[in-house]
């Protein structure tokens, strides 16, 4: 109950739905990659999607460029497939498949630990 009281003092610290967050400046938000040097950009072959799933790939891609999540990029260096996951409710969750990207990025020094290993 205590948090539920915290978060309801607070709640205009918080982001609560996608549309709250219109507008934010990419200084604050944006994000880059520590790619290594020498490396190659890599392109993945473009996957075909059943024509009714297409359809829900895009409209989340429109819905996400709308609310400025992402960003239209012309030619982009590096190009990851979207992938779509099937939910148990039923619905498709829109992800990316980094896999290759992730192969060219330089590894932090402090990984997190893991978390079945206790220190006690």
């Amino acid at each position: 109950m205590d948090l539920i009281h915290l978060l309801t003092e607070y709640m205009y610290a918080f982001v609560w739905k996608v549309t709250d967050m219109l507008g934010l400046s990419t200084n604050v938000v944006s994000h880059k990659l520590p790619i290594n040097s020498g490396s190659n950009p890599l392109k993945q072959k473009a996957r075909k999607f059943k024509p009714e799933l297409s359809l829900k790939i895009k409209e989340e891609i429109t819905k996400q460029i709308e609310y400025r999540l992402v960003e239209v990029m012309q030619y982009p260096t590096w190009l990851a497939n979207v992938v779509s996951i099937a939910k148990k409710d039923g619905k498709n969750k829109i992800c990316v498949d980094y896999r290759d990207l992730n192969k060219d990025i330089h590894k932090d020094n402090f990984p997190l630990s893991n978390i079945n290993i206790s220190d006690r």
